[in-house]
């Protein structure tokens, strides 16, 4: 059983006497805490001191300071208004130059800012953050920022984008961290230097949006070494209006149909009444022209884009599930690639866009869901025999449409 006058039995160190002030507190009880029940104007946990806003603590508590004009701030002995620390003004009411975080009884706290980081020694009054120099960081400009290694000096790690792992950057600043006292940068796999600038031996093309930063070379087994060819600019392989029509085909019929194909510009349109005449097994596809076969290895890293539309009595369909591009090519071992997305609504014309390398196409008529290889992505683009766009979506075909075919 707990005795008045003491406190902690669940403490487990036993009862300790609370040792209450026996003028400054209204018992000798004390909370769980130890914290004695103070009169009035009297604070402390044994309540033997004043509270702010009182001084001369003697039998019977303390008495009030008369300091409107200090916020009610005196000398706790004597009584003489006084300002808190590092305070100014008619009424104590703001921080002294250098200092930040105003409060009516502690006073206001120093900045602190770093001299050789800061450009000024007052910092925000309501944060305490000082005002940094470029290159420095941190509440008190005491630290280098992103980018900047070895303080005080702060010297710039001028790593390159577009070969420093990603998670040690910040895009949006261009800048990212390196080692503080060597200055190395977090390189990616395929990326070397102490700056990342470099590719590696046996591959080429340093780009911000490969995960690698380097892609490897491809030379048919000729080589392992290659360098990036310079001085060639991407000009886009297109439909043109004056060119033979389309042929639609299927999976299992490649030669295709004319009829039923019209020219409107600006697109090409089938008919599926006309089109299920010649070709009986769906879904249809639109077969691209010569200028998209043979060797299209400058395709690599760019985009094939186009146009489609279709009308269905029913914009849902297993017909959505199949392939969307189809890709078949190569020289000594023929392949058959996809790429797959989302199927266009019903009724909509619909922009598609897919990117040219290995990791965006699937092996066709395969158990493995794992992207194509480098290797043979690039010896399908090496001689590609033809490219299919799928024309058939949802259920009962009426017409599809398709324009501004372009590989880029």
């Amino acid at each position: 059983m707990k005795q008045h006058g003491y406190y902690g039995l669940d403490t487990g160190l036993g009862c300790l006497p609370c040792n209450c002030s026996t003028t400054g507190s209204m018992s000798d009880d004390c909370s769980e805490e130890g914290q004695c029940h103070c009169v009035p104007g009297v604070a402390g946990k044994r309540c033997d001191r004043c509270a702010r806003g009182f001084y001369a603590f003697q039998d019977g508590g303390c008495t009030p300071c008369d300091c409107a004009h200090t916020q009610n701030t005196c000398d706790a002995a004597s009584g003489v208004c006084i300002c808190p620390p590092h305070t100014r003004g008619v009424a104590c009411g703001e921080c002294e130059d250098d200092h930040w975080g105003y409060d009516p009884e502690l006073g206001c706290q120093a900045c602190n800012c770093s001299s050789e980081g800061s450009a000024s020694h007052q910092c925000d009054v309501l944060t305490g953050h000082c005002q940094c120099k470029p290159g420095f960081g941190g509440p008190s400009c005491d630290q280098c920022s992103l980018g900047f290694r070895g303080f005080p000096d702060c010297v710039s790690c001028n790593c390159d984008l577009r070969g420093t792992l990603v998670d040690t950057c910040d895009e949006k600043q261009g800048l990212c961290s390196c080692a503080e006292e060597t200055g190395t940068c977090s390189c990616k796999e395929n990326v070397l230097g102490l700056q990342c600038n470099e590719c590696r031996a046996g591959t080429y093309a340093l780009h911000a949006d490969n995960p690698l930063g380097c892609t490897p070379c491809f030379c048919f087994g000729l080589s392992q070494l290659c360098l990036e060819a310079e001085g060639y600019v991407r000009m886009p392989i297109t439909l043109s209006s004056d060119q033979p029509l389309l042929r639609v085909v299927s999976q299992s019929n490649l030669r295709g149909t004319t009829e039923g194909v019209y020219y409107q510009a600006p697109d090409v349109l089938l008919d599926a009444v006309t089109v299920r005449q010649h070709v009986r097994a769906e879904p249809f596809y639109w077969r691209l022209p010569g200028q998209f076969q043979g060797d299209q290895l400058m395709a690599y890293g760019g985009k094939l884009k186009y146009n489609v539309a279709f009308y269905s009595s029913n914009g849902m369909g297993t017909f959505n599930l199949e392939p969307q591009v189809l890709i078949k090519g190569g020289r000594t071992r023929k392949q058959v690639i996809y790429m797959d997305a989302p199927a266009p609504e019903n009724g909509v014309r619909q922009e598609q866009e897919v990117g040219m390398k290995e990791n965006y196409w699937k092996y066709f008529n395969s158990v493995s869901e794992k992207p194509v290889t480098r290797s043979d992505f690039m010896s399908v683009l090496s001689n590609i025999e033809y490219i299919l766009i799928k024309a058939s979506y949802g259920q009962g075909l009426q017409q599809s449409r398709y324009s501004e075919a372009s590989a880029i």
